[in-house]
């Protein structure tokens, strides 16, 4: 029966109730798409009508009782920007890192997200096939959960029939990866713009918070490291480990790197 505000009628088709038994009686109901997280539904039973044996009198008592106020609780995922700065990535590397996000469940439900939106941001380098970006994928941590898009192109790219479980109440860090060519030239910004999640175990569709997220600016640069001057130092003579320069090397990249080897040469004057 659909119930609305006014009290209505549910219909126990002449249970049988013997003497000393008791009945439980549970209330199920679809609560409608439509509701929202924060919306309240409460019950109230006003009073049970039943006939005594073979006595066809309708009887009436009044029960007067109210349910507890149920709060609805609807899936939810939050899209969060990257939350570090200034971002530089290197011409020339493969799957390096272009798009900084998190994304986060509800606390109350585990959530699957079936398809994510990535924009890029006005005013900047799009991230195209014309303009030497390659292979753009998402990345959940370090793995990939997307198709590749071999040759990007436009303003915005669709990932979807995507299979990314959000535990309730866990976060997790999404970026955008590519190839990038050694002649292409940045700065890339890029926006999270949307996505489709659902609940994992209902299939309900969740609500999606904090839309248009932004991923800090991306800088591309053609050398990785970052050299400081070399400094001077003491030679003492007849001893061994002098000192006679040093200088710092700093990884500019978005990950790790190995370093090979250094060049240098030197020169005596007496």
């Amino acid at each position: 029966n659909k119930v609305t505000n006014t009290f209505n009628d549910l219909n126990l088709g002449n249970y049988q109730l013997a003497k000393g038994k008791t009945l439980s009686v549970k209330f199920k109901t679809r609560i409608p798409d439509t509701a929202g997280s924060g919306d309240s539904y409460q019950v109230y039973v006003k009073s049970a009508n039943y006939r005594a044996g073979s006595d066809n009198t309708l009887y009436s008592d009044q029960i007067e009782l109210a349910g507890q106020k149920l709060a609805v609780v609807k899936p939810t995922l939050y899209l969060y920007e990257g939350d570090r700065g200034k971002e530089i990535a290197v011409a020339g590397v493969n799957k390096a890192f272009l798009g900084f996000f998190k994304i986060e469940a509800t606390q109350e439900q585990s959530l699957k997200i079936n398809k994510i939106t990535i924009t890029n941001a006005v005013g900047f380098k799009p991230v195209n096939y014309d303009k030497g970006f390659t292979n753009l994928a998402l990345y959940l941590g370090g793995s990939r959960v997307s198709d590749i898009i071999n040759q990007p192109n436009g303003s915005s790219y669709v990932f979807d029939n995507l299979k990314i479980f959000l535990s309730a109440g866990r976060s997790a860090n999404l970026y955008v990866r590519a190839d990038i060519a050694s002649n292409a030239e940045g700065p890339v910004k890029l926006i999270l713009e949307n996505a489709m999640a659902q609940d994992y175990y209902g299939r309900a569709w969740a609500e999606v918070n904090n839309k248009n997220a932004a991923s800090p600016e991306v800088e591309i640069t053609r050398t990785i490291l970052a050299a400081s001057a070399l400094s001077s130092g003491l030679i003492l003579a007849n001893q061994k480990d002098n000192q006679v320069a040093s200088l710092t090397l700093t990884n500019q990249a978005s990950e790790g790197i190995r370093l090979n080897k250094i060049i240098l040469n030197s020169c005596t004057s007496f």
